[in-house]
């Protein structure tokens, strides 16, 4: 289905108000379905399921990632696969769009479980949420550690020497945020296909429900009360100490770190300022980014190493595989997100499987 856009002149010289004409007469398609019952069941269904992912890969590396490729890729196989044995019709292209904004919002729940855990609702989550989607407009980014370490900022002088409100309203603005944008992100392939904007929204308040409702017992579950195995090998959760750790610096101050730990914050600053510089004065092409190379320190080697061996077999292949009609061309490159999004589906339900079975079974 071709898309259509507007003209770069059409850009320039239209108002906001003849775009938002030219949109619903040529764009939005109000006589198709989009969020009915079975896209709203899916995407729950699938959001919440796929929400675990999102749990395992924030303990071990403390990210979060968006379900969204994931969940459109099972429901279009489970719906093709329904329509050919007769069982069922087809989603439609924005019944699709509905299911994957519900399942992306499950995904995003997991986002304060493993930073912090908010539970102070404070009016600066408004300012700091005009900034966060404003930046993923301009970026595709979601700010939203970002957000948190402003917060966190905010609160070393507004609740001096209060850590656990420094991480506490830290973490419901990043929260916000990160939802707010991942909304931002989702309307916009809605808008391109003529979908309605509030039926994304509505479908956003169910797919949160739907994470929360799976999330938070499995993650209560893993640690089954015992809060000495949070930040342990078993689970490691690197962005929740990194969080505490900016907490307790900004509220007590750089003192209350060793000399050494100073000399290497003023070691790793100066080397990412270096990097950057390289980076801009190459046009890019400077081969070690800063924010990776930062990420390499931060994580546990085991991860470290796997990040690094994916990379190097896509690369691989893509410098191997020239024939665009080969197997492994069309696998390794061309469709390389949808093997990795499967690959990080898979592996990360098997582990919050098998630590769910070590922590209720084995002990």
């Amino acid at each position: 289905m071709a898309i259509q856009e507007l003209t770069p002149e059409q850009v320039r010289t239209l108002t906001l108000e003849e775009k938002d004409r030219w949109w619903r007469a040529n764009v939005f398609r109000g006589d198709l379905p989009q969020l009915t019952i079975r896209a709203a069941l899916t995407g729950m269904v699938l959001g919440g399921v796929l929400s675990m992912t999102n749990l395992y890969v924030g303990i071990r590396t403390g990210w979060t990632l968006g379900v969204g490729l994931t969940s459109v890729i099972v429901s279009y196989a489970a719906f093709k696969l329904l329509a050919a044995a007769r069982l069922g019709k087809e989603m439609t292209v924005l019944e699709n769009n509905a299911m994957q904004s519900i399942a992306t919002a499950a995904g995003y729940m997991t986002a304060p479980l493993i930073s912090s855990i908010p539970a102070l609702a404070i009016p600066l989550v408004f300012v700091f949420t005009v900034i966060a989607v404003n930046s993923t407009a301009l970026t595709s980014l979601t700010p939203g550690s970002a957000i948190g370490k402003l917060t966190q900022l905010f609160f070393s002088v507004a609740a001096h020497g209060n850590t656990a409100t420094n991480v506490m309203t830290a973490g419901i603005t990043a929260d916000v945020a990160l939802n707010a944008s991942n909304l931002l992100m989702d309307i916009k392939p809605g808008y391109m296909l003529g979908a309605k904007p509030r039926q994304q929204a509505i479908g956003h308040v169910l797919g949160a429900l739907a994470g929360a409702c799976v999330a938070v017992p499995v993650f209560y579950a893993l640690f089954h009360g015992d809060v000495n195995r949070l930040t342990s090998d078993a689970m490691p959760m690197p962005n929740a100490m990194l969080w505490r750790s900016v907490a307790e610096v900004l509220t007590h101050g750089l003192g209350t770190l060793h000399v050494t730990a100073r000399i290497a914050m003023a070691i790793g600053a100066a080397l990412g300022v270096l990097i950057e510089i390289a980076n801009q004065r190459s046009n890019g092409r400077f081969p070690i980014s800063g924010v990776a190379l930062g990420l390499g320190i931060f994580l546990r080697f085991n991860d470290t190493l796997t990040i690094a061996l994916g990379a190097f077999i896509f690369w691989l292949a893509a410098r191997r595989s020239r024939d665009d009609r080969s197997f492994t061309h069309r696998v390794f490159v061309n469709n390389h997100e949808t093997l990795c999004a499967g690959i990080i589906a898979g592996g990360s339900i098997a582990g919050i499987v098998l630590m769910l079975g070590e922590t209720l079974v084995l002990r």
